[in-house]
């Protein structure tokens, strides 16, 4: 984690008085950091806490010819040290595979620098005599600021569960976006961000076939490279029973210094699935069952670590556990979004149409998940709500625009992969990489570009995907596949735990005797975790009283009502209002338009 700050009429005592108070409250926290680097002046302080499995090569920032240099994350090809050991500007950013962020100080000038897919990032906030930034948005917890909620931000939140562009749930507190330079002239604290790389789609690929074997030639050429220049590492890829993960796990060539692990119930299908594509792969596999207490442990901690803005508690007490036995994971991740075509098939009457201002109407009516408008009327007032509308999908509208392509398909997905999926990614590893290594395989250059070139047909049909399992290994492309995470209004929520386990029984020996052929996975989706139980235990154990927040009453009452077991009231309603409690209580911010 690189964090810092740039501070006016300071000096150097006062600047490292106060980064050794953040260092010191950082390493207090349940987070495994234990390593410390610094660079201090009597303007800028900066410092990198890492633990010990850490994947840079190099653990002492990089001395260039006129500065400082701090980094941390991946190459896929290579390692981050071979290449910034000279000054940024000699070097082709937009030609690094891999995710990393950079910190250069050089020349009264401060640089925060991110990979041009966004997997790494800085999040920054200007107060008013500093100019903070931070690899992690943990440290805007701890540092002593004034913060307020970003109403837009908030209105984005409550209807789709993250919040659009660069921005954060906190007024001032953002993030860069992909492929961003970030310049701050240290003596006025005047910034300037520009970009050096942006999608551009030339789809041209239209044959099944043709794309499958494109497709599994470059994952197992990017899972090689990896691999034989991390091979020191104690490598992990995280198993479902879905094809995602299980196309990672089907590109390995060899056996390695690599495991498998599944988290949830152990006796769930998707436990007993994972272990069969193990064995096909001679892996060993680790089981991680949820346990609740624990992962209440990390309830807190996971809000902090993401300014509220991922639901999956689970991910750190995963990471804890996970972390005994690797160094790195490597995930498929956004592989559905990327290759599979499932999200482009949830739009799919976007390719009527090449009027942005009718598509973004579309996406926004598509992509609301959590409150609809006729629901957020009865806690906010109708003009309030019909005015954030408009500006969302404004903001929708312009992602379009600046698309600058004629196809409306590649227009949609622009706006997923500036979004949805840099906030999937990115909140999700921010939840892990505390305690071990994430690599993103498929953000590997070679398939991206891949991707550039598909046409949209050839992923709506879903069919080149899952013949790229079958030329990677034949064996899983036999093992069927189930749905692993169930959405909030499936007969999952109304059956009951007793149910679910009996249908994992009875699909179970159903697979086993038909040799895969008869599969239920798709009449009742399997799931991590009980959403609704484990959420209604860990509000219970704070014993929510709204007297102690200054949010509206309204949003308190949603939340009460869900744990009084009101059918009324969804899984991501409820989910939604806790955060925003809990992100109340750890900030001590305000909500002004109540």
């Amino acid at each position: 984690m690189i964090f810092g700050f740039i501070a006016d009429n300071s000096s150097y005592t006062k600047n490292k008085s106060l980064i050794k108070n953040l260092i010191t409250r950082i390493l207090n926290l349940n987070i495994p950091y234990k390593y410390v680097n610094t660079f201090i002046d009597d303007k800028v302080a900066i410092a990198r806490v890492y633990r010990r499995n850490s994947i840079c090569s190099i653990n002492q920032p990089v001395k260039t010819h006129t500065g400082f240099l701090f980094f941390e994350g991946y190459l896929i090809n290579g390692f981050l040290y071979d290449v910034f050991t000279k000054p940024i500007n000699d070097i082709n950013i937009e030609h690094l595979n891999g995710g990393f962020c950079v910190c250069e100080y050089d020349h009264d000038i401060l640089k925060l620098i991110n990979d041009k897919y966004g997997l790494r990032n800085f999040w920054y906030y200007i107060s008013n005599d500093k100019f903070w930034f931070s690899s992690s948005p943990i440290i805007f917890s701890i540092i002593n600021e004034n913060y307020h909620i970003d109403f837009s931000s908030l209105m984005e939140f409550l209807r789709f569960g993250e919040v659009l562009e660069d921005r954060t749930l906190l007024t001032n507190v953002k993030h860069l976006k992909n492929a961003s330079i970030l310049n701050v002239n240290v003596s006025s604290l005047n910034f300037k961000i520009h970009g050096y790389w942006d999608y551009c789609f030339k789809p041209q690929i239209i044959s099944d076939d043709e794309w499958a074997f494109l497709f599994t030639h470059q994952l197992r050429n990017a899972m090689l490279s990896f691999l034989d220049k991390h091979n020191y590492y104690r490598i992990g890829i995280s198993l479902s029973g879905g094809l995602d993960s299980r196309i990672v796990a089907a590109s390995l060539t060899t056996g390695g210094n690599i495991l498998t692990y599944t988290y949830g119930d152990l006796k769930s299908l998707e436990c007993r699935i994972a272990n069969l594509i193990s064995k096909k792969l001679r892996l060993n596999n680790v089981y991680i069952p949820f346990n609740y207490r624990e992962i209440k442990r990390y309830v807190d901690l996971s809000i902090l670590l993401t300014l509220g803005g991922s639901p999956a508690f689970y991910l750190p007490y995963v990471a804890s556990i996970i972390s005994k036995y690797i160094d790195i994971y490597i995930h498929g991740f956004e592989g559905d979004l990327l290759f599979r075509g499932s999200y482009i098939n949830f739009f799919k009457k976007c390719l009527c149409t090449n009027n942005p201002t009718k598509l973004a109407e579309y996406v926004y009516n598509r992509f609301t998940r959590v409150f609809t408008d006729s629901l957020l009327v009865k806690v906010f007032d109708e003009e309030v709500v019909e005015n954030s509308r408009r500006k969302i999908i404004d903001i929708i509208r312009k992602s379009f625009i600046e698309s600058r392509t004629n196809d409306p398909a590649n227009m949609i997905d622009y706006f997923l992969l500036k979004n949805h999926a840099v906030n999937y990614i990115l909140l999700g590893s921010v939840l892990t990489r505390p305690w071990v290594e994430d690599v993103e395989i498929t953000f590997d250059d070679g398939l991206i570009n891949l991707y550039l070139r598909t046409h949209p047909i050839v992923r709506l049909s879903g069919i080149a995907y899952a013949k790229s399992l079958k030329l990677l290994n034949r064996k899983l492309a036999n093992i069927p596949l189930i749905g692993t995470l169930t959405s909030p209004t499936s007969s999952f929520r109304k059956c009951g735990e007793a149910m679910v386990k009996a249908y994992n029984k009875i699909s179970w020996i159903l697979i086993r005797r038909t040799k895969g052929r008869i599969n239920l996975g798709v009449k009742l989706p399997l799931m991590y975790i009980d959403s609704d139980n484990f959420l209604r235990k860990v509000a219970n154990d704070y014993r929510l009283n709204h007297h102690s927040y200054q949010i509206p009453l309204k949003m308190y009452m949603i939340l009460r009502r869900y744990l009084n077991f009101d059918e009324k009231i969804s899984f991501r309603e409820a989910n939604v209002s806790y955060m925003l409690l809990k992100l109340y209580e750890n900030y001590g911010v305000n909500l002004v338009n109540t």
